[in-house]
């Protein structure tokens, strides 16, 4: 999907299922069944299997249990595409101080210590924020599928894992997640972490065997491995070529089923480490390059 304006936050890929009501194109009210596919601070692109014209206003409510208190209104900012289950819609909080999400979003992270952004969740209360993530935080992911954060709900440092999408079952009264939560590191038997021990200063190009994926307006999602991220640029292997200059959007980290935030980036060199495979050096865009 082409970047129409600025970034203000980090966008999260994740499935947030909701309950959606307003007016149609036609004057019809209806109330229905919707679902996220990109949130950020200040908006989402939703699923809704109506038909709605731009700056209509819709009220929307969270599914999930225990998170149905969670609601507010959005503007439709317009049709994006199309999925199977209905139209893709851009759309923006009236009231963006409204925590619909519940995922704490920082401000966009200038800081030379920054190599990777996640959605990351408490395994002790499931508090969810977008973590912009230093080499020590990213090698310590890579090794135990966790990091140990300072938790501001609980009060103390305890171990935070991938936050997964939201999926309804057969029923309307069942509820459940598509993929059980990543288990806590082995070697904690509960979810509280141990002080950090000194390490060595972050050298800023950081040498790891994450999974990645690429993708490519139009074409589909392309797994890869990372071999080097910092905080400018990425180093990815993949079986897809992709042309000097082309715009791809990458995540690393990616898992399949949790939430996933893509960073738009340039093709700076490519390839070929051996017959079907090619080595990607891509370049994270700068804000002001990201609506050009």
């Amino acid at each position: 999907m082409a970047e129409a304006t600025m970034r203000r936050s980090d966008r999260v890929c994740m499935t947030l299922l909701l309950e959606v009501d307003g007016t149609d194109s036609y004057g019809h009210s209806f109330k229905t069944a919707g679902r996220t596919m990109l949130i950020s601070r200040h908006g989402a692109v939703i699923v809704l299997d109506q038909t709605v014209e731009p700056n209509a206003e819709l009220s929307i409510r969270r599914r999930a249990p225990g998170e149905t208190y969670r609601q507010g209104a959005v503007k439709v900012i317009g049709l994006f595409g199309h999925e199977h289950d209905g139209n893709i819609y851009g759309v923006s909080l009236i009231h963006p101080e409204q925590d619909i999400w519940g995922v704490e979003f920082p401000e966009l992270s200038e800081s030379d210590e920054t190599v990777a952004r996640m959605l990351l969740e408490c395994s002790f209360c499931r508090s969810r924020e977008v973590a912009h993530l230093g080499e020590v935080e990213l090698k310590g992911f890579e090794i135990n599928r966790g990091t140990a954060r300072n938790c501001k709900t609980c009060g103390m440092p305890t171990i935070w894992v991938q936050a997964v999408h939201e999926m309804a079952m057969g029923r309307a009264d069942r509820f459940q997640t598509d993929v059980d939560p990543p288990p806590a590191p082995r070697n904690y038997s509960v979810p509280v972490a141990p002080p950090v021990p000194p390490v060595k200063k972050p050298s800023g190009r950081v040498k790891t065997r994450l999974s990645a994926c690429v993708r490519k307006q139009g074409l589909n999602e392309e797994p890869a491995v990372c071999e080097e991220i910092s905080k400018s640029s990425v180093a990815i292997r993949c079986r897809q070529r992709f042309d000097y200059d082309t715009r791809l959007d990458i995540s690393v980290p990616y898992t399949p089923g949790t939430a996933n935030i893509f960073m738009p980036g340039r093709v700076t060199h490519v390839e070929e480490v051996r017959a079907g495979l090619y080595r990607h050096e891509i370049e994270y865009l700068k804000p002001g390059e990201m609506s050009k």
